[in-house]
């Protein structure tokens, strides 16, 4: 029980750092500041990989399993 908090918070404070990153985005996409140029090119190295296919997206599940935290299976109707 005590790992599944610790993962909880985990979560809640991966996703705090999501979020500040979203609006951090959001800020640049917009116009308010101008982007910095480590910025700039990571975001045409983004842009570059994407075109050639080689993002690829995971579950959350392997990603977790890639790290070595193993969430417990969900049972159907909870």
């Amino acid at each position: 029980m005590a790992k599944l908090v610790d993962l909880m918070k985990e979560l809640r404070d991966m996703k705090a750092s999501v979020e500040k990153v979203e609006n951090i985005v959001e800020k640049r996409l917009v116009g308010e500041d101008t982007p910095l140029k480590d910025e700039i090119a990571i975001t045409k190295e983004f842009e570059l990989l994407k075109d050639k296919g080689a993002l690829k997206l995971v579950s959350l599940e392997e990603a977790l399993k890639s790290v070595g935290v193993h969430r417990p299976s969900r049972k159907a109707g909870r």
